[in-house]
């Protein structure tokens, strides 16, 4: 993956890898067998390598968010 993804783009991502594994009437399925081809599997793979740098500083963030 060339650039990283904004945070929507990577919620948008996961909305998608979920979608995958939603039935038609909207129930998350017990399990399920995905499809990833190359891109989605480096999405996935910079995603985790974020949130892993975001991890020590979760509750700096958190404050930061929600303004307490």
């Amino acid at each position: 993956m060339a650039e990283s993804l904004t945070i929507q783009q990577q919620a948008v991502f996961v909305d998608d890898v979920i979608r995958r594994c939603t039935s038609t009437n909207g129930r998350v399925a017990a399990a399920a067998t995905l499809w990833l081809d190359v891109l989605d599997i480096e999405t996935l793979q910079a995603l985790a390598d974020r949130l892993h740098r975001m991890a020590p500083y979760e509750e700096k963030i958190r404050m930061v968010v929600t303004g307490k």
